[in-house]
């Protein structure tokens, strides 16, 4: 787990293309935590 806060900001004409890469198999292992939303795991 990382816990890295990434940002992306699409500043061009062309719609912006993102590929994420994991370091697990799983999705379902994949938690996403955005600023300001607090959960407990």
């Amino acid at each position: 787990m990382s816990d890295a806060e990434h940002v992306a900001v699409d500043t061009g004409d062309v719609p912006p293309r993102l590929l994420c890469v994991f370091a697990t198999d799983p999705f379902a292992d994949v938690v996403y935590r955005f600023p300001g939303k607090e959960t407990s795991l």
